[in-house]
């Protein structure tokens, strides 16, 4: 079983002729046909280092006989396993075990090879399911490893979202406790300042009525000693 190491070009004659050893072609980029599917082929220039003959195509390529269809390649080229870019096989090669002793084309030399052909169409249907399955294996794979990025990706920003709110709350209550303590601060400097007009009103009024008090007996003890000269001068005054 070979890999994918030929395909159809037209770079290359059929034509059985000596080496071309200053020829080559240049493989360039299709981006329709790559878009379409996987790239086969390595997107390089490739030196031609010899034109040969197919000896798988038995189709008479000019000429008027054609032993097949014409409707064939017109030229094939082949290219070293290190240039293809796919580890899928897309073509099968198979010898059938005797069929090389019957005549070629013969019923005998038919029955053998449709037997196995048989077989062979039967694993290439049990292959192509397998295959379809691991290619939905690894889509779905994809998928979810892509799934499971973004919702880290979401679950990462919704925590960065989450602290910063938090962070944000956090501020936001620093913010309100200040203006709390200060509202108190004001309220205690404002009752403070309050406490010290009131002790200080207090302490004039207290002074005042002292004064007042202190002032009134004086004045009472300046009458008190005036009525005994009062009396002693009306009675001096009577005895006249």
């Amino acid at each position: 079983m070979d890999r994918a190491t030929s395909g159809e070009t037209n770079a290359a004659s059929s034509d059985a002729e000596d080496d071309a050893e200053d020829d080559a072609i240049d493989v360039d980029v299709d981006t329709d046909a790559d878009a379409a599917g996987t790239t086969i082929f390595a997107r390089k220039e490739y030196k031609i280092s010899a034109i040969v003959l197919d000896r798988q195509d038995v189709n008479a390529g000019e000429g008027t006989i054609s032993f097949r269809s014409s409707g064939g390649a017109q030229y094939a080229f082949f290219v070293t396993d290190d240039n293809v870019e796919t580890d899928v096989y897309t073509v099968v090669y198979l010898a059938v075990s005797g069929a090389d002793a019957p005549l070629c084309y013969s019923d005998e030399h038919e029955g053998m090879v449709d037997a196995v052909k048989q077989r062979a169409e039967g694993v290439r249907e049990e292959r192509r399911a397998a295959r379809g399955d691991g290619i939905r294996a690894d889509a779905n794979a994809t998928i979810d490893e892509a799934e499971a990025t973004a919702n880290q990706k979401i679950a990462d920003g919704q925590k960065e979202i989450d602290d910063a709110q938090a962070e944000h709350d956090a501020n936001e209550a620093q913010l309100l406790d200040g203006m709390a303590q200060l509202e108190d601060g004001i309220a205690q400097a404002q009752a403070a300042r309050d406490g010290q007009v009131a002790a200080a009103k207090q302490k004039v009024e207290d002074a005042v009525a002292q004064q007042f008090a202190q002032g009134r007996a004086e004045a009472q003890a300046a009458l008190a000693a005036l009525d005994p000269a009062a009396e002693d001068y009306a009675t001096k005054k009577a005895e006249l």
